[in-house]
């Protein structure tokens, strides 16, 4: 371990023949300037030095420092006899740091006692990852949960409106003509569109499958929301030539001349045995 040399805070200034600078000067500047830097008689800095500070018969003086100094000193006549740069070596802030008799009061002179160590702040980090993750697992939890219920809960809709639809259907097939026990009938339904400008105003449906035996009725309704015009807001339907394989369907009012003013999508249902 290296030591460093005792600074005296007491000086004294002599030519090259020893002979000391009686009543000299030591003036005291901010390095590279002109500006006055102060020193003190104590290392409480309760006391000024003059400035410059004049040296006693011996050629001496008491300088205590703060940092780094321009000093220019001058014999008795006032002539300069050099002018340099020189430090204390410590600042004042530094002092009870360099002061401190253990490494130990100096990091609590310094106000870093209470800094975390780097085990503490690992310990720190591992803790917030640790919460984060936990954190991101619980979300991913409840957001897994909700989408297990969710899943659920639509199968749950989708196997009540087809066992509705079943019982539905099985009502349709229960139905028989005329309620007096003769044949059950069938239903049969679709869309249809007449085309703009049809001159007939109307189109031939085609049932999927023929009715085995009779077609009883067939019914139609607009599909068309957006009819507008000059003529009336909705067409009515007529139906024509029903028979056990399809019918002529009617759309009015229509121009015999030039046909529907739009093309015309309706739904229709037909009822047989």
């Amino acid at each position: 371990m290296s030591i460093d040399p005792i600074v005296l805070p007491i000086n004294q200034f002599s030519d090259a023949d020893g002979h000391p600078y009686a009543g000299g000067s030591i003036a005291t500047y901010v390095p590279g300037t002109s500006t006055p830097k102060t020193t003190w008689l104590d290392p409480d800095q309760t006391a000024a030095n003059t400035n410059p500070v004049i040296l006693d018969a011996a050629g001496r003086a008491t300088m205590y420092g703060d940092g780094e100094y321009r000093l220019i000193l001058r014999d008795a006549a006032g002539n300069e006899v050099w002018d340099i740069v020189a430090t204390t070596i410590i600042s004042a802030a530094m002092a009870p740091v360099v002061a401190a008799p253990t490494i130990a009061d100096a990091v609590v002179l310094l106000g870093l006692d209470d800094v975390v160590s780097g085990s503490d702040l690992s310990a720190a980090i591992t803790a917030e990852q640790n919460a984060r993750m936990a954190a991101d697992t619980a979300e991913t939890n409840a957001r897994t949960a909700a989408d297990n219920t969710l899943g659920a809960g639509l199968t749950s809709e989708a196997n009540t409106r087809l066992a509705q639809d079943n019982n539905l259907q099985a009502q349709i097939d229960a139905l028989s003509g005329g309620g007096g026990g003769g044949p059950v009938a069938s239903f049969k339904s679709g869309t249809a569109t007449i085309p703009l400008g049809t001159p007939s105003g109307q189109i031939y449906v085609t049932f999927p499958a023929a009715f085995p035996a009779t077609a009883t009725a067939m019914v139609c309704t607009c599909a068309d929301i957006a009819w507008t015009g000059a003529r009336p807001a909705y067409p009515t339907f007529i139906v024509l030539n029903l028979s056990t394989v399809g019918a002529n369907v009617y759309a009015a009012p229509f121009d015999a001349g030039t046909g529907l003013e739009l093309p015309v999508t309706f739904y229709w249902i037909a009822t047989g045995t």
